[in-house]
C-alpha cells in the first residue's frame, strides 16, 4: 500500500508537475481577472523556469554522486 502512496504522492509533488501547476494556476487567475493571485503566480512561475532552464542542476547532481562512487 505505502508503495503506490508513494508512487501517487511522487506525482503529485514533482518538481515538473509543481511548475505546470504553477502556470495552470497563473492561467485561471489570468481569465478569472484575479489580480492578486496572479501578480504572485505569474512571476513566479517564470522566474522558476527561467533557473530550472538555465542553472546545470543536473550536472551538479551527476558530480557528486559521480565523485562519491566512483
Amino acid at each position: 500500500m505505502s508503495f503506490i502512496l508513494s508512487k501517487l504522492l511522487w506525482m503529485v509533488l514533482a518538481p515538473s508537475n509543481l511548475l505546470v501547476a504553477l502556470f495552470v494556476i497563473a492561467t485561471i487567475a489570468r481569465l478569472c481577472n484575479w489580480r492578486r493571485l496572479r501578480r504572485c503566480t505569474e512571476p513566479l512561475a517564470m522566474v522558476t523556469l527561467v533557473v530550472l532552464a538555465l542553472v546545470p542542476i543536473g550536472d551538479w547532481a551527476m558530480v557528486a554522486l559521480e565523485s562519491r562512487f566512483p
